[in-house]
């Protein structure tokens, strides 16, 4: 035998029994309950944010939180505060210029080379002019001149 425990046998009144036990847990307390930092600093948000409107400085507000017994440094005190933020007019433009135009057909989302799809084009001359990378061997594509039989 490895020591292992026999897995108890899975029945009706079992599960009765950790039903009653899991309906039965009480509420934790307020006080310990554990949130994120970025929850914490949400939840101060207004205090934080009356402050800056009083002329503190994010270092000064991180020290007072620093002080208060929440260690946050300024960097994810500053992080934490722009990600809450309604965005502006100016941020929303600027958003709404990143988004990508869409990918014209021929063209990949990112270098606008051929994909796996379209057919390499022929120049006037009759040459295969195929700006892709190279196939790996043992794929066949057609080209204007194959026969097909």
């Amino acid at each position: 035998m490895s020591g292992k425990k026999a897995r108890p046998r899975l029945t009706l009144e079992l599960k009765d029994k950790v039903l009653a036990h899991l309906m039965s847990i009480e509420d934790p307390e307020p006080s310990e309950v554990e949130i994120s930092q970025a929850d914490m600093v949400m939840e101060l948000k207004d205090a934080i944010q009356n402050l800056v409107d009083r002329k503190f400085t994010m270092k000064q507000i991180s020290q007072f939180c620093t002080e208060a017994g929440f260690p946050i440094p300024e960097s994810s005190l500053r992080t934490y505060i722009s990600k809450g933020q309604k965005k502006t007019k100016a941020r929303k433009k600027k958003a709404e210029n990143q988004d990508p135009a869409p990918a014209t057909p021929g063209q990949t989302g990112e270098a606008g080379a051929m994909n796996a799809t379209s057919a390499p084009s022929v120049t006037n001359a009759g040459k295969l002019n195929d700006s892709s990378e190279k196939k790996s061997r043992g794929t066949f594509e057609p080209t204007p001149d194959s026969e097909v039989l």
